[in-house]
């Protein structure tokens, strides 16, 4: 992908479009990694990957302020970066009730980075009609046999 299709001023639509291209150019499945903040946004990737799963992380201000502070620092640098990146907390919207195709993992401060994968895993696995991948994905594909 060329850097102007990651800006987030590019449509997430032309986004998806552009990875269809990619995933006939290329075949197999995809994950992308993308902060999706609202359903507004997930719709319009829906409009390309109509079975598409998100996979939404949440976890409360208060935590993220603590990782961040550890990763980038508490000098002037990093606390500018880490109010930065809390401040984006309000534009991240829940699952909507009638959203169907979407799991939702609350991360807590007892969970290792694994954890959280291994969260998503066995929700996926109790789903045996699960998607692969959490977007963009055209056609029901088991995960586990």
């Amino acid at each position: 992908m060329t850097r102007d299709c990651l800006s987030p001023h590019y449509g997430l639509e032309s986004q998806a479009k552009y990875i269809e291209v990619q995933k006939k150019r290329i075949g197999g499945d995809f994950v992308v990694a993308k902060a999706i903040g609202s359903r507004k946004e997930r719709d319009q990737i829906r409009k390309v990957f109509p079975e598409c799963i998100f996979v939404i992380l949440t976890i409360t201000k208060e935590f993220q302020k603590k990782r961040l502070l550890a990763r980038h620092g508490e000098g002037k640098e990093g606390e500018g970066v880490v109010n930065m990146l809390t401040d984006w907390y309000k534009y991240f919207e829940p699952k909507k009730k009638d959203e169907e195709n979407i799991v939702s993992i609350a991360i807590t401060e007892k969970m290792a980075p694994k954890d959280v994968m291994k969260s998503v895993l066995k929700i996926l696995e109790e789903d045996k009609n699960a998607i692969v991948s959490c977007w963009p994905c055209r056609k029901k594909k088991q995960i586990f046999p």
